[in-house]
């Protein structure tokens, strides 16, 4: 898959600007790339529950806390950055930094991890992503201000199809019967 640096001349070929061979160019376009690169890449992370960025873990107790509303307070994973699901026995909890307080006394968590290799993205977030990043730069590098309401108009586009993209990927969530439901088979 595309590298950050391919990534970011995706973003660059979308304002009109050349290549840069490098984050760490000593160039204005590679500095300005590299200082908002892994910003936006997690803010999209966080946006969508990408099917490649998922994880699983079974949480360990950190510590009873007797200074909390919660009986225990579990840690995170380090690569966290929001939770999809958490299956337990209680469903009242809540997560204040990098822990997760409540009741119950075990804890598995379906979240979306921080995805670092850009070799683990998929197509459609690769194209999300370079547009977040055209988006975000072409004023600063063009000072064009047609060219950077026409990228903010060109990402909400990208972003719905490659949302939309991902969402049809992979076995569907059961839905769960309902009256509306059963209503709509009439």
């Amino acid at each position: 898959m595309a590298s950050d640096v391919q990534i970011c001349n995706l973003a660059l070929a979308k304002i009109g600007q050349t290549p840069i061979l490098a984050l760490s160019q000593n160039a204005p376009r590679a500095e300005k790339c590299n200082a908002v690169y892994s910003l936006l890449r997690d803010a999209e992370l966080s946006e969508h529950n990408w099917k490649f960025a998922v994880a699983y873990s079974e949480l360990t107790v950190v510590d009873e806390d007797q200074d909390s509303e919660y009986t225990y307070s579990f840690q995170l994973p380090s690569d966290y950055l929001k939770e999809v699901k958490i299956d337990s026995n209680s469903l009242d909890y809540r997560i204040v930094g990098d822990k997760l307080y409540t009741d119950a006394d075990e804890i598995s968590i379906e979240y979306i991890r921080q995805v670092a290799d850009s070799g683990e993205f998929s197509a459609p977030f690769v194209d999300l992503l370079a547009a977040r990043i055209a988006k975000e730069l072409a004023w600063g590098i063009t000072n064009n201000r047609t060219l950077s309401i026409d990228l903010a108009e060109d990402y909400v586009i990208v972003r719905r199809r490659t949302t939309g993209i991902d969402s049809q990927q992979g076995k569907p969530r059961r839905m769960f019967r309902n009256l509306m439901n059963e209503s709509r088979r009439l």
